[in-house]
């Protein structure tokens, strides 16, 4: 009898431990599926990804719509390895202001196309004939082969300005779901990059509630604020021109930063892909022409709109901090905070290259526009001069004639010309408040 109901016991629990086993599994599941259900969800306004219809206007009506409602645009235009990092947090990551950080990244890593549709690399200075076929395009999965669209349905009477002018059309207009492929993990969910704007955003996707879902409320953020900011390296200034034609209060800042610094901090900027090898004639006579094309075009647009087009120089910027942002900020219908100028002021340096030695840090953050000076080599400072002293004389940059003058930063490389005052560029009214 014992025997008996020991077995019964025995049973009863075997069916318990199975039970229980089938309760786990089944909540395993019921939470995967509620995952995927608000994944689903989250994406089901956008399940072919972003659209730009056939025969859809380039600027959209709500972009245009925009400017009627006391919202102001800015774009901080630039070249790679300028500044603009720096400069964009100013700009961007105060709390009237909605910022979006390089929305073109992912079409041209290391290109910029021009007004004439031609995609010149920042790497070996090449140009050649721009397609949209291979610059929209990429992989959601770096480890296959399967590739999507950035921008689905793209109309075939596009050009690839076209396409990157309407992207930024989209931004102001707080169309972030239709452009979900165009933002990249590691760079527009980090608040060093996108600042505090993007909050909300990185609080949603850190839930895994799906990406198009959190955009939705990142549009209500960018919506609500009077600035909208976008920091913009892959279109030269010409390219911009359907966009200030479309929107009355948007305004351009272009930053200049002085090409010798540039190139020398393209070579120790971590993953750039550039080498000695590398820095070439051909790569500094490229980086000076577009500089060429961008003050040109600039100054055709500034004469078609005028107080609409500013260049900025980097080292003017720096030498007079508080001074030039409170002048720029006005301008831009920004607040000026000092507090929060102040706390931005904090310069964000890679890691040293071990041979550079241990002051390459200190020098490069105690001296941000110049420390590029204590550091490059004199072969590649004489051959920069040669190529780009067409550029050094329109923009104000000096060459430096001795190896001896190089470390020398009491010798000016830089003298700001009359016509780039802040004061003189902006002349701020009051019809555009």
């Amino acid at each position: 009898m014992d025997v008996n109901l020991h077995k019964v016991f025995q049973v009863i629990r075997n069916q318990c431990r199975l039970r229980r086993q089938l309760l786990a599994v089944v909540a395993v599941l019921v939470s995967i599926t509620i995952i995927l259900w608000l994944t689903v969800s989250g994406s089901t306004k956008d399940s072919r990804g972003p659209v730009v219809y056939e025969g859809e206007p380039i600027i959209q009506k709500s972009f245009k719509s925009a400017s009627t409602e006391g919202k102001h645009n800015v774009i901080l235009s630039a070249n790679m390895n300028s500044g603009s990092r720096f400069t964009g947090r100013f700009l961007g990551f105060g709390p009237d202001t909605f910022y979006f950080y390089e929305p073109l990244r992912r079409f041209a890593p290391w290109d910029y196309v021009t007004s004439g549709n031609q995609r010149c690399s920042s790497v070996d200075g090449d140009c050649r004939k721009a397609t949209i076929e291979e610059m929209n395009v990429y992989r959601p999965n770096p480890m296959e082969k399967i590739t999507e669209p950035i921008i689905y349905n793209v109309s075939s009477s596009m050009t690839p300005v076209n396409l990157l002018v309407s992207v930024i059309s989209r931004i102001f207009s707080c169309d972030l779901v239709s452009i979900r492929n165009a933002i990249q993990d590691g760079i527009h969910d980090t608040a060093t990059f996108v600042g505090p704007s993007w909050q909300v955003y990185r609080e949603c996707t850190s839930k895994f509630l799906g990406k198009s879902r959190c955009l939705r409320e990142l549009e209500d953020i960018c919506t609500k604020k009077p600035v909208r900011t976008v920091k913009l390296l892959r279109l030269t200034l010409g390219a911009i021109a359907p966009l200030l034609e479309a929107d009355p209060r948007l305004k351009i800042i272009h930053l200049f930063r002085d090409p010798r610094a540039i190139i020398h901090s393209r070579k120790y900027s971590r993953y750039y892909p550039l080498s000695d090898d590398e820095s070439s004639d051909n790569l500094q006579k490229n980086l000076c022409n577009k500089m060429m094309q961008d003050y040109l075009e600039g100054q055709n647009l500034a004469k078609n709109f005028p107080n609409r087009i500013i260049f900025v120089f980097y080292e003017d910027l720096l030498a007079n901090l508080n001074t030039r942002l409170s002048v720029l900020m006005r301008l831009l219908r920004i607040n000026y905070n000092a507090e929060i100028v102040k706390e931005l002021t904090e310069i964000k340096s890679n890691l040293a290259p071990p041979e550079m030695g241990i002051d390459f840090v200190k020098d490069r953050m105690s001296n941000n526009a110049m420390w590029w000076r204590l550091y490059i080599d004199w072969e590649l400072v004489k051959r920069t001069d040669t190529v780009c002293e067409q550029i050094y004389d329109v923009l104000g940059y000096r060459r430096i004639p001795l190896q001896d003058m190089l470390q020398d930063l009491n010798y000016s490389t830089f003298v700001l010309q009359k016509e780039f005052a802040l004061e003189r560029q902006s002349n701020i009214s009051d019809d555009l408040t």
